[in-house]
């Protein structure tokens, strides 16, 4: 009889390991998260932080080596792995990387369930994604005003400066990446701008500037919208006889 019971628990053990299932699909468990991107600039400054749409995310059962699965997250940055069993799941997408040797690397979120049934929120995905100046959708316009000089100094009178070559610089960044003329009223626009700071400049006759005779005139200017569309406050130089 003792024989007996010990075959049959043998046998319940054994039915009992056969049924317990490793990580991966067939349960009713369900994983979600959000990708973000973080927008960064070439020098390395992360200039603002939003959804990644339709960004390929993975999903490791247990201690797997490849990808079980992936999905494309939702135009709101979000995603959803179901229909998954008990255990641990790492999920992970790729970010930019300037030092790799693909120029990608993965970032991954670890997450556990439990029990069946149940609905887990990830950690946060953050990618880094690098961004060139003009990758943006904010803008910036102004107007360059010149104040005409005799040859004795007297000022004869101010009006727009029609044709005026005007500069764009980023950050702290040493040149400009963008210039442009003027229009017949003044105006100059610089259009799909990133956030972060820009110094608008042109060049200005100059009495006491040596040689060259000009000097660098300059208005700054801050973006820190996404979309903004800023106004300069004007611009002045001089043009002298």
């Amino acid at each position: 009889m003792k024989k007996f019971n010990i075959i049959v628990f043998l046998s319940f053990l054994l039915f009992s390991v056969a049924c317990e299932k490793d990580e991966g699909t067939g349960g009713k468990s369900e994983i979600k998260g959000t990708v973000y991107y973080l927008l960064t600039d070439h020098n390395g400054k992360v200039v603002s932080k939003e959804q990644a749409k339709d960004e390929r995310v993975y999903i490791i059962y247990g201690d797997d080596n490849f990808y079980g699965n992936d999905v494309r997250s939702y135009y709101d940055g979000s995603y959803s792995f179901q229909y998954l069993q008990k255990g641990s799941y790492h999920i992970y997408a790729y970010e930019d990387c300037s030092n790799c040797e693909s120029d990608l690397s993965p970032v991954t979120v670890t997450a556990e369930i439990s029990k069946n049934k149940e609905t887990i929120t990830a950690p946060d995905i953050e990618l880094t994604k690098y961004v060139d100046i003009q990758d943006g959708y904010a803008s910036i316009s102004g107007k360059i005003i010149v104040k005409e000089y005799n040859g004795i100094g007297q000022l004869l009178g101010e009006y727009s400066g029609a044709e005026v070559r005007t500069y764009i610089k980023y950050n702290q960044d040493s040149i400009y990446f963008e210039d442009m003329r003027t229009d017949a009223n003044g105006m100059y626009y610089f259009n799909n701008l990133i956030t972060g700071s820009y110094t608008i400049f042109a060049y200005s006759d100059c009495i006491n500037c040596g040689i060259t005779g000009e000097e660098i005139k300059s208005v700054s200017v801050s973006i820190t919208i996404k979309d903004e569309e800023k106004t300069a406050e004007d611009l002045y130089i001089e043009k002298r006889e």
